[in-house]
């Protein structure tokens, strides 16, 4: 089949993983590639969402766009941390001494950045 051929299907003969409109894969009944925990797949499908918001509002600001930009990156970065510490509080849920540790470190660093 040479490119731009339609098959039998009505397809280009594609293979491999289909994806929706967004790009993000489609779970086609096997649980996708966080296994069976749909909240985490979903809360990490909406971080990536809200991360290219954060990086068009970065684009729109540096070409001069302030306000648009500024906007766009600051609700981006709003959607990031809400997911970031939804999924820290499922991960310290866990009760387990040695996950609780990883956390505290890794939020050392970022209270270091600040």
């Amino acid at each position: 089949m040479r490119y731009g051929e339609y098959d039998e299907y009505g397809t280009y003969g594609r293979r491999g993983r289909s994806r929706d409109s967004r790009g993000r894969y489609n779970e086609g009944g096997r649980g996708g590639s966080y296994g069976h925990y749909p909240y985490m797949m979903d809360r990490m499908d909406r971080m990536k969402d809200y991360y290219m918001d954060y990086n068009e509002g970065r684009e729109q600001y540096n070409r001069g766009d302030s306000y648009n930009g500024e906007e766009t990156m600051i609700e981006a970065t709003e959607g990031i941390m809400k997911g970031f510490s939804d999924i820290v509080k499922e991960l310290a849920d866990s009760n387990n001494p040695e996950v609780m540790k990883v956390i505290e470190k890794h939020t050392r660093k970022i209270m270091e950045m600040m």
